[in-house]
């Protein structure tokens, strides 16, 4: 097998490892929710008027991306938009009590996961660290830059 298909093979198997072991690590009140609308509810939950254009810039998504997910959300009644006067044109996002709830769990996991996983990149030499900062910079980069070619069309 060459580096490249390794390489990919690798970052299957991260994808399908981190998979389980967030499902290991959610409580249940998460269940229902997949991480695009986790991290759009992280957003609304943080931000200080959260609109679809400051959360797709946020979460580096297309604003049409943005808008679906927040129509899931409004639908799951985790949500619930509203307009800040003076301005009525635009529309901004707040997290309803059952939002509230899963923002709280979320950021409680996700804070489970960054202690977890820094034990490991804290293990990592300087060398190897930049390295690995390299090459995920310019690999995400390079889907950004497809998804922006690809939501164009």
């Amino acid at each position: 097998m060459d580096n490249s298909r390794e390489l990919l093979q690798l970052i299957l198997e991260y994808t399908n490892l981190s998979e389980q072991t967030d499902k290991l690590n959610s409580r249940e009140t998460l269940s229902g929710y997949d991480n695009s609308e986790l991290n759009c509810l992280d957003c609304v939950g943080r931000m200080d008027f959260p609109n679809v254009t400051a959360i797709a810039e946020e979460m580096r998504m297309t604003k049409g991306a943005v808008s679906k997910i927040l129509r899931k959300l409004l639908d799951k009644n985790a949500v619930e938009a509203y307009q800040q006067k003076p301005n009525r044109q635009k529309v901004y996002y707040r997290l309803t009590a059952v939002g509230a709830a899963l923002f709280a769990e979320h950021r409680d996991r996700h804070r489970r996961w960054e202690e977890r996983e820094m034990v490991y990149f804290r293990s990592l030499p300087e060398g190897e660290q930049a390295a690995a900062i390299r090459f995920f910079s310019g690999y995400n980069e390079n889907i950004r830059s497809r998804l922006n070619r690809d939501s164009e069309k």
